[in-house]
Parts: C-alpha cells; structure tokens; sequence
C-alpha cells in the first residue's frame, strides 16, 4: 500500500545517506593524500575511506538485530505470543512490527548496497546473497504472503525470517572486531571479549533454530 511505499522511499533515503557519508570519507581521505597531508591510518575516516559501505553495513546488522532479538524477547516474555497488550489498553501486533520495520528496513538496504557496492564492484557473489536474501524475504512483509510462504501459517513463515535476522548481531560484531584489528595498540581485554561474543552470537541463532 502507500504507507509501505512511503516507508520503503523514507528508509532508501536514509541507507542512501549513509552511503554517500562512506564515499565523503574517500574523496576527503584521498584529497588530503593528495595535497600532501598525512592522513593516520588508525583514523575513523581512513578507515572509513577503505571501506565506506562498512558503516551502512553495520547500522543494517545492529538494527535488524535489535528489532528482531527484541520481538523475540517480547514473545517469550509475553509468555509465547504476538500480542503485546500495553497497560492503557492498547495492542502492539509483534509480527506486524516486523512487517512494518524491520523488514523493509533491511529489503532497502540490500537494494541500495548492490546499487552501490554489488554492481559497481562486480561482487557476483554478494550480489546473489542479496537476491536471495529479498526473494525469500519478502512475502513475509504482507500477512497474505507470509501466508502463501507458510503453506497457510503465516505467523510460522514471520518468526522464521525474525530468527533468521538474529544471526546478524555477529556481523555488527565482527565488524566492530575489525575495527579494533586496525586501532588497538596494544593488548586489551575487550578484544577477547568481542571475539567470543561474535561465536556466541552465531552459535546463538543456531541454537534458537534447533
């Protein structure tokens, strides 16, 4: 309808943002090596310019995570349903929250990462990740779809693709380990910390869906 329309321009906007902050990053980084000026390679916008879909990339892994583990969450602590009923009476339907945000917020992203990252690089593989990824996600983002995806349970097809988006808080994850990689001086504790909580989070979501 118009309001999924209107939210899927809003968040393309948003991503698109992002996007040309990561290519700003470059065109500076290379202006000032260009003019002569030392540029640290530890620095947020070095970084930044080696990699300027990193940031967009991460803000997809720590949302869609945090949207997804926190419905989870609100099912389990609702003692294992959709309906979340507010103290003034009102209802919040969890499954369409995931329609409504979390979803779509993730199908623009992969629609704006191949624009600027899979076709312009020629990443075959990434690309056909994220084909995949929006074919098989999609139909969840309407109740008749979900439907259709679940051979008639559309609340079975929504909580797997919600499941499915949990895995992504290793992403969030490994890139903040990549981070440190290139601007820890010396040893640190949370180093360690981090490379656990990435395999837990993996193992984690592995866990959920067994």
């Amino acid at each position: 309808g118009r309001d999924l329309t209107a939210r899927l321009l809003l968040l393309s906007a948003f991503w698109t943002v992002l996007y040309e902050c990561g290519r700003w990053c470059r065109r500076t980084c290379h202006a000032r090596t260009a003019s002569g000026k030392a540029v640290d390679p530890r620095s947020s916008l070095a970084l930044v310019a080696g990699r300027p879909t990193v940031v967009s990339g991460t803000v997809h892994s720590a949302l869609t995570a945090a949207v997804s583990c926190g419905i989870l969450a609100a099912y389990v602590a609702n003692g294992r349903g959709w309906t979340w009923a507010l103290p003034g009476g009102g209802r919040v339907d969890l499954l369409g929250v995931w329609r409504g945000c979390g979803l779509p917020l993730s199908l623009t992203y992969f629609a704006l990462d191949s624009l600027y990252y899979c076709l312009p690089r020629r990443d075959l593989i990434i690309f056909v990740h994220h084909v995949i990824m929006v074919f098989c996600h999609y139909p969840v983002a309407s109740a008749a779809g979900a439907s259709l995806a679940g051979a008639g349970d559309a609340d079975f097809a929504t909580w797997l693709s919600i499941v499915g988006y949990t895995s992504e808080v290793s992403t969030a994850l490994m890139n903040y380990r990549w981070y440190l990689i290139n601007t820890l001086e010396e040893d640190w504790w949370g180093f360690g910390v981090t490379n656990v909580l990435t395999v837990a989070g993996w193992a984690g979501r592995v866990v959920m869906f067994a």
